[in-house]
C-alpha cells in the first residue's frame, strides 16, 4: 500500500497542474464514480476501474492504455482524442460517448453499448466489436450507422 500511495504520488507531481480536477481521481479511487467530472489529460493507464461510472465526464485527451473498463458506464462522456489502446471495454455502457479521433487499436468492445457514440476520425485497427452495439454510431467517416447494427456499421 505505501509503495502505491508513493507512485500516485509521483504520478500527481509528474501532470501538469490544472490539467485535471485534483479531487476527481481521489473521489475515483475510492468510490468508482465519477459522474461529470473533468479528468481531461489526465494518465490512467493500466487501472483497474470495472464497473466505474464515468457518465457524462470529461476524458478528452487522457491515457486509458491497457485500462480495465469492463462494465464501466462511459455514456455521454468525451473521450475525443483519448488512447484507449488494448483497452478491455467488454459489456461498457457507452451510449453517445464522444470517441472522435480516439485511438481504439486492440481495443476489446466484447457486447459494448456503443449506440449513438460518435467515432469520427477514430483509429480502429485490430479493434474487438464482437456482440457490440453500433445503432446510430457515427462511423468513421462521418456516416451513420443503422438501427440494429451489430459488430460492423451498417448504412
Amino acid at each position: 500500500m505505501r509503495r502505491f500511495l508513493l507512485l500516485f504520488l509521483f504520478f500527481l507531481a509528474a501532470l501538469p497542474a490544472g490539467a485535471w480536477e485534483k479531487d476527481a481521481l481521489e473521489r475515483l479511487n475510492q468510490t468508482n464514480q465519477c459522474v461529470g467530472c473533468d479528468l481531461s489529460g489526465i494518465n490512467l493507464s493500466r487501472y483497474h476501474l470495472k464497473g466505474a461510472n464515468l457518465q457524462n465526464a470529461n476524458l478528452q485527451d487522457a491515457k486509458l492504455v491497457e485500462t480495465y473498463l469492463i462494465k464501466a458506464n462511459l455514456s455521454g462522456a468525451n473521450l475525443s482524442g483519448t488512447d484507449l489502446t488494448k483497452a478491455k471495454l467488454g459489456g461498457v455502457k457507452a451510449v453517445g460517448t464522444n470517441l472522435k479521433g480516439a485511438n481504439l487499436q486492440y481495443t476489446n468492445f466484447f457486447r459494448a453499448d456503443l449506440s449513438k457514440a460518435d467515432l469520427t476520425g477514430a483509429l480502429l485497427y485490430e479493434t474487438n466489436l464482437v456482440g457490440a452495439n453500433l445503432g446510430r454510431a457515427v462511423w468513421l467517416q462521418g456516416s451513420m450507422c443503422l438501427e440494429g447494427s451489430v459488430e460492423r456499421c451498417n448504412y
